[in-house]
């Protein structure tokens, strides 16, 4: 990670070296895409599916996909809501173990319930 001399290396803008990170105790997810980033709070956190290549996660206001390659790690990480940082690395991580391709996010529709079957 580029530090300034001085500076604390969390409020710089990440590399592209760690696809996530963890903290003990995160308040919720930074997610660092190639142009922006944005932050979502564990506690509107309401589901999350895992595949081998993808990550869901459901929050009360948005969805995020998360795609790439190893991502078993960083699955466990955000369900034990560990994981503070989740950086897009695309086609420059391809080599590394642990890989994130894209991450992408889509408002969910308001009042927007799971269906019950009578």
């Amino acid at each position: 990670m580029r530090t300034p001399e001085g500076g604390d290396p969390e409020n710089q803008v990440p590399g592209l070296d760690q696809p996530f990170t963890t903290e003990d105790r995160a308040l919720g997810v930074r997610f660092y895409r190639t142009k922006d980033g944005f932050f979502l709070p564990y506690h509107l956190l309401q589901g999350i599916q895992f595949t081998p290549t993808r990550i869901t996660l459901r929050f009360q206001t948005d969805e995020v996909v998360i795609d790439g390659r190893g991502l078993h790690a960083l699955y466990v990480g955000l369900a034990k809501q560990t994981v503070g940082r989740v950086v897009q690395q695309g086609e420059r991580g391809r080599t590394a173990t642990c890989c994130i391709l894209s991450i992408e996010r889509a408002p969910r529709a308001e009042g927007r319930a799971a269906k019950v079957s009578d």
